[in-house]
């Protein structure tokens, strides 16, 4: 809870900026950092390692994120479509370099030896200046399911900000909506915020943005929902149209960094009733978790309210802070 990062993009992140795949240096090679990665201190495949890698610089993926990637680093069209890591170059964002603030100056208590017990790695990353909960996150692990969306750093901050000098706010004063990457339209809010209160309940129910271009009688899809690939929509679609009487003629999908597609509709159908339609059979609608479930100092399994996750971090930077100020009195 206190960096919202999970321990195998954690291990990768440390080592990228231990071994200097920063903002601040020249572009490496990917399968450089994959090797650096496995063989320092992450224990599972070069294929998940890359993985975490590029997702983590995906526009799309992250709502903020903490890899920049040179060459191709993936698409809307479809999961895991990156170019093999011999022909791109990855490096940590310069948002990144907030995650490893003062971490030489004994900001950690808590380090773990890596699997050849040669090296550690910290359990928790300081995360000065930046709490990572805008990039949201989603995950099994143990038999415990965990979905957190994404935030607006702006308004995530002002949140912060606010409950520390109010430190018995209200629920509604340190709010904050959803913002996911991708884009799209949030249908529930009243359901979300009592979620996010709660620290688990109702879904983000998410609309694509869609408008009729009358002219061309289509849909135009400008922005879908997080998580959702043009290559899932355009294969439901290719099910509708094979089935008939759907009122659509035809679709082009013609996403490149950001989505588009157009749905060619038949001469008599009605807009409103086809899109309808599409929404309820479709990935146009989709739903995203709220579940807080997250570990509490790194230890124990808890489910956090909205206001309790800001404050574990709050108090985090706060040790964080006085450590590096300990440290410099020292010195």
């Amino acid at each position: 809870v206190r960096d919202c990062l999970k321990p195998s993009a954690r291990q990768i992140f440390f080592c990228m900026d231990k071994y200097k795949y920063t903002a601040a240096k020249p572009f490496n090679k990917t399968m450089a950092a994959i090797g650096d990665a496995m063989k320092h201190f992450y224990i599972h495949g070069d294929s998940s390692c890359e993985g975490i890698i590029m997702r983590a610089g995906q526009p799309f993926a992250m709502r903020y994120p903490l890899v920049e990637v040179k060459g191709n680093g993936g698409t809307l069209l479809s999961s895991g479509n990156w170019a093999d890591p011999r022909y791109t170059e990855t490096r940590l964002s310069k948002l990144a370099a907030y995650l490893f603030n003062d971490i030489d100056k004994d900001t950690i208590d808590d380090w773990r030896d890596n699997y050849a017990d040669n090296e550690q790695y910290p359990g928790v990353l300081p995360t000065k200046g930046f709490y990572n909960l805008v990039n949201g996150t989603s995950g099994i692990g143990i038999g415990m399911a965990c979905s957190v969306p994404q935030y607006n750093l702006k308004e995530l901050n002002n949140a912060l900000i606010h409950l520390i000098d109010h430190p018995d706010c209200d629920f509604e004063e340190i709010y904050c909506a959803p913002d996911f990457a991708t884009g799209a339209i949030l249908y529930n809010e009243g359901d979300v915020k009592e979620s996010m209160k709660n620290g688990t309940g109702f879904a983000c129910k998410l609309r694509s943005v869609v408008d009729f271009d009358s002219k061309e009688r289509c849909f135009v899809v400008t922005e879908i929902p997080y998580g959702v690939y043009t290559n899932t929509i355009c294969g439901q679609l290719e099910a509708i149209i094979n089935e008939g009487n759907s009122g659509i003629d035809r679709f082009n999908d013609l996403t490149g960094s950001t989505p588009l597609i157009k749905i060619y509709l038949a001469k008599k159908a009605n807009p409103d009733k086809v899109l309808k339609y599409l929404y309820k059979n479709t990935s146009l609608q989709y739903r995203y978790g709220i579940n807080f479930t997250m570990l509490d100092n790194g230890r124990f399994p808890k489910v956090f309210t909205w206001k309790e996750m800001l404050q574990s971090h709050i108090d985090h930077e706060r040790a964080v802070y006085r450590a590096a100020f300990q440290f410099d009195l020292n010195k």
